[in-house]
């Protein structure tokens, strides 16, 4: 299963009338109290690890691990979580780039890329990306749910999973409602592999995460990611932490399959934002609610009456949460390796915070000379 939970309109992605200082700064006192607040959720929830980092433009001004990756194993901030559902900022970007090279078009109906998808002459790439397809979710087929829960999964191919709901309705006419379904991520990553004539993750690989330097973001084969540095899962049973067997991710695939650790989540989110990954005028598009609060692989609403953008991601052995402000361009990532763990409430927490002292930094835009031009469409 791969979690998701949804909470309205998007502000502009720099903040109107500030500009941000080279260095922003938490008071000690502010540190102490996140340090509080990560603690104290990991003892009511019985959490083993949880790597925590903010920056600002992409300068950590907190970062800081807590409890054990394994057995024995001190967690940091170099620890690589599987992170779940936040994979679906990437695909959705890969789908974006593409769009862009003019290799895919995203009003194209998704037969075009993957003839044989369910249902695939009525629904569009685009609405793939926005949630708005109807298409059923492959993940909440009772006979998935129960293979992952027992152990007893097997490597499943892209089309297998399409397999899981072929012969299904929709749930509604695309494009009229949201409907949060991990079937459209799948064949989004289809999409990436027919349009570039690569496989999902050596695109990823090529036109992302190596030209960014995300040398530890991975693209998951089995539950525990490669590397010395890594996490692996626990649940709570009866009452009491026990680590999880190993299992494929092969049922997860460009919907919830990649691995990353807070340093790389923080270089992405600067980079995505910042316009280095797909165009700014993208950005915009992607950041935008279409229907509920679901932009292209990233959820948009409000805390505290503060604009965030964000999306969470978890399955069993790790929670994840990726949160942008922009109204102070912070970046909020928290990443655990329980699936009960709440890092949603948790960052709502740390924002409240510390978002005070950020504002108390910002500083007035100089607003002279002549202003940036829009960006084409």
């Amino acid at each position: 299963m791969l979690l998701f939970v949804t909470p309205v309109a998007l502000s502009p992605l720099v903040a109107s009338g500030q500009e941000l200082p080279t260095t922003r700064v938490l008071t000690s006192s502010q540190s102490a109290l996140i340090d509080h607040l990560v603690t104290r959720q990991m003892l009511a929830l019985k959490i083993p690890g949880v790597s925590v980092e903010l920056a600002v433009l992409g300068r950590p001004i907190y970062r800081r691990a807590f409890g054990v990756r394994a057995p024995g194993k001190a967690t940091d901030n170099g620890t690589v979580f599987p992170i779940g559902s936040i994979t679906k900022q990437f695909t959705a970007a890969c789908g974006v780039l593409l769009a862009e090279e003019h290799r895919v078009d995203l009003d194209s109906p998704v037969s075009k890329y993957v003839p044989l998808a369910p249902h695939g002459t009525v629904v569009t790439v685009r609405e793939l990306l926005d949630q708005t397809s109807g298409l059923p979710d492959y993940s909440a087929q009772p006979q998935l749910q129960v293979a992952i829960g027992k152990n007893k999964l097997n490597h499943l191919l892209p089309g297998q999973l399409l397999d899981m709901i072929r012969g299904k309705p929709l749930n509604f006419t695309p494009g009229t409602q949201f409907d949060y379904s991990n079937t459209n991520y799948v064949l989004a990553g289809m999409i990436v592999q027919a349009a570039s004539g690569e496989s999902y993750e050596d695109f990823l690989n090529e036109h992302i995460l190596g030209p960014l330097g995300m040398h530890q973001t991975q693209y998951l084969s089995t539950s525990i990611p490669q590397g010395r540095d890594v996490s692996h899962g626990y649940q709570v049973t009866a009452g009491r932490l026990k680590p999880l067997r190993t299992f494929t991710m092969s049922w997860a695939g460009p919907a919830g399959a990649l691995a990353s650790n807070t340093d790389n989540l923080v270089k992405w989110d600067e980079a995505f934002f910042g316009g280095r990954v797909v165009s700014s005028h993208a950005v915009k598009v992607m950041a935008t609610a279409v229907k509920s609060d679901y932009g292209y692989g990233w959820v948009v609403d409000t805390v505290h009456g503060d604009s965030r953008v964000w999306h969470n991601g978890g399955l069993p052995g790790a929670h994840a949460m990726n949160a942008y402000f922009p109204k102070s361009s912070l970046e909020i990532v928290i990443l655990t390796n329980l699936l009960d763990a709440n890092p949603e409430g948790l960052a709502k927490e740390i924002y409240a915070e510390v978002e005070p002292l950020l504002e108390s930094q910002a500083t007035p835009l100089n607003t002279s000379g002549s202003p940036s031009p829009s960006p084409k469409v």
